[in-house]
């Protein structure tokens, strides 16, 4: 060994040929010199490659960090370059691949292609057909699948029309729908949202029922009707309502009673599910009409219903239609002009307008809000996130998982340095991003999961799977990401600063003030609730700015210090500012991590590196149509795929 003139020192070059058929032990590379390995496969040089120093790795540690390496970064590399071109010269490695493809566990992937393998086609394909029944079911009935003979789901009863005495019975007790609830309270703001603009001179509110709603549009008209079927409920809005004399209180039977007069303005809500069927409810929405002076609003807020599409959210009512087909019936109309939707993931608030002529044909709103709703409280329970109940069976026997979508969050929130206002992304957008996720069936696993599915040479998981990460564990994520996400039943793996938990990040501070971070004990609670914990280094550097020496001892600092505060085994990392290069993998690699993840944009799929695995980064002006691109397309068995995965494996049981 000497040195150049710039003090730069000469690393000596040892040479090994390396047999893969026998798995040799490999002595590791001293400080002060290069190993070089010329990889071998019976009598045929597959490619040369170098490894330098591993600082504090002992030999023990260090052979199994070599195997590793060769068998993660290297082989993927040179082993299907010298098969394309060396193999039909190779008759020793011609005949293994022959020998591979004809073994009896070929059999298994065959069957495996077209999602049954032979030990379990008859159970599979029963279970598979018993699922397609009960979706079909579900769908056209609205039932919880439970119920039938032998058995078999129940259809739910036709939807019931309420008659007064039973209104009168629900009434029986205040506030039978919890009108006071956040839910209900947002919904009474989107409502109130959508008003006209010009002067109100005379408005009806149509199922006024205890008067919460009277009393905030009262302040809007100049004479109000209030209208309801039972006089139990009159009688409360009367009283809430004591402060405005120009409201009139009306007990009406929407479907069979006339409406008194001709109004600028007739709300109508959570009340059109009851007038019977579709044909009912053609037949009041001609009533409404005709009861709207020109130019007169009608004003309407309900419900979406699994009914009315079972691929998007909705409430699992014993219901004949939601707000979707109430809105499509009113818009066929030809005296309604259908002006606005305001459209949250649980309702739709609807407006329209008296036509001076009628005119033919079904139209869709001009304009359309999106809009995020409250805490639905005890109707979360009755909510169908899309279906989900159905999809997640179905996927089971009908999609897998090969290209994974990792996406990759900082922070959900709405506030912060300008600088930084691309990697923020607001809760409204989040939940409507999660709210898609459940929508269409898709599950969530950890990142240790996936690396450990590619570590076994399987490289899928059933279903449609995504793994959410989200790095620098900010605060937020305590107080705004994970309750939405425990709402939808969603898991994330959260890379942590092992040396700012509690403070602030530091390394934003050129960017303004820094946001605030989430302590150690908020860190362990998480972890009881499911959260998987990853490394994000001890204090956030540049890894490829660093010595060898140094960005190994970032690695095993941080990782070391999370393993004791947090009591579980810490095996996957975020690369900082996705900086890594070939001498950071292999440095994070022997600090004992399984597999990291990397700012590199794409799907995570078998044969990927699991110290180098992509992810899709969520920004803040992402669409739904950019998330959902984002995503990919869950994938059903190919013959590629398939072929590839049993060749890696073989890669995996004959090389190495």
């Amino acid at each position: 060994m000497g040195s150049l003139p710039g003090g730069e020192s000469i690393l000596a070059v040892r040479t090994v040929r390396v047999e893969l058929t026998t798995c040799p032990s490999i002595d590791l590379p001293g400080p002060d010199e290069v190993l070089r390995l010329e990889l071998h496969h019976g009598g045929h040089e597959l490619g040369v490659v170098p490894l330098h120093h591993l600082p504090d790795v002992d030999s023990g540690d260090g052979d199994a960090v070599v195997q590793r390496w060769l068998r993660e970064e290297e082989l993927p590399r040179v082993v299907p370059r010298y098969v394309k071109s060396k193999a039909w010269r190779d008759p020793r490695l011609a005949r293994s691949l022959v020998s591979f493809a004809s073994e009896r566990r070929s059999l298994a992937f065959f069957w495996d292609l077209l999602h049954t393998p032979p030990r379990l086609w008859r159970s599979r394909l029963g279970a598979y057909l018993g699922v397609r029944a009960d979706a079909v079911l579900r769908l056209r009935h609205g039932t919880d699948g439970t119920g039938g003979h032998d058995g078999a789901p129940a259809p739910a009863p036709a939807p019931t029309v309420w008659d007064r005495a039973r209104w009168e019975c629900l009434f029986d007790q205040p506030d039978p729908w919890g009108y006071t609830s956040p839910y209900e309270q947002r919904k009474y703001e989107h409502t109130l949202a959508l008003l006209p603009a010009q002067p109100i001179k005379r408005a009806l509110e149509l199922a006024c029922a205890e008067g919460h709603f009277t009393k905030l549009l009262a302040p809007r008209a100049g004479k109000l009707v209030a209208a309801d079927i039972a006089q139990q409920a009159l009688d409360r809005a009367r009283q809430r309502c004591a402060a405005y004399p120009h409201v009139r209180y009306v007990q009406l039977d929407l479907r069979t009673d006339p409406v008194p007069g001709l109004f600028d303005l007739i709300v109508c809500s959570e009340i059109l599910y009851y007038v019977g069927n579709r044909f009912g409810l053609a037949a009041v929405a001609r009533k409404l009409a005709d009861a709207l002076k020109p130019g007169g609003h009608l004003l309407m807020a309900h419900a979406n219903a699994v009914v009315d599409d079972a691929s998007s959210t909705g409430f699992e009512w014993a219901v004949g239609f939601g707000a979707k087909v109430i809105g499509e019936t009113f818009a066929g109309v030809p005296s309604l002009e259908f002006l606005r939707e305001l459209r949250t993931p649980v309702y739709r608030v609807q407006l329209f307008r008296r036509r001076a002529r009628p005119v033919r044909g079904r139209q869709v709103p001009r304009e359309v809000i999106e809009a995020a709703t409250a805490d639905l409280g005890g109707l979360a329970a009755s909510l169908d996130f899309g279906g989900c109940a159905i999809s997640r069976s179905e996927t089971a026997y009908t999609w897998t998982t090969r290209q994974l979508p990792i996406l990759m969050y900082h922070r959900i929130a709405d506030h912060g340095p300008e600088a930084l206002a691309p990697y923020r992304v607001s809760p409204e957008s989040f939940e409507s991003q999660l709210a898609y996720l459940r929508r269409h069936g898709y599950t969530t696993i950890t990142l240790g999961r996936w690396i450990a599915a590619l570590r076994s040479g399987e490289g899928r998981v059933p279903g449609r799977t995504v793994v959410l990460t989200f790095d620098d564990a900010y605060r937020d994520f305590v107080t705004v990401a994970w309750p939405l996400m425990r709402r939808y039943g969603f898991r994330a793996t959260v890379c942590v600063v092992a040396d700012h938990v509690g403070g602030r990040a530091e390394w934003d501070r050129a960017y303004g003030e820094p946001a605030e971070l989430a302590s150690w004990d908020e860190l362990r609670q998480l972890g009881g609730e499911g959260i998987e914990f990853g490394s994000h280094s001890g204090s956030h550097p540049f890894l490829t700015r660093m010595d060898l020496s140094a960005a190994m001892a970032e690695g095993r600092r941080s990782r070391d210090r999370l393993e004791r505060e947090l009591g579980r085994p810490i095996v996957t990392m975020s690369y900082p500012f996705g900086d890594h290069n070939l001498f950071v993998r292999r440095a994070m690699a022997a600090c004992g991590y399984a597999g990291a993840v990397t700012t590199t944009p794409g799907l995570s799929r078998l044969g990927d590196n699991p110290m180098a695995l992509p992810r899709q980064i969520v920004l803040r002006d992402d669409d739904l149509d950019s998330f959902v691109a984002k995503l990919g397309a869950p994938e059903r068995a190919t013959w590629d795929r398939r072929l590839r995965f049993r060749y890696d494996r073989w890669v995996g049981t004959n090389l190495l």
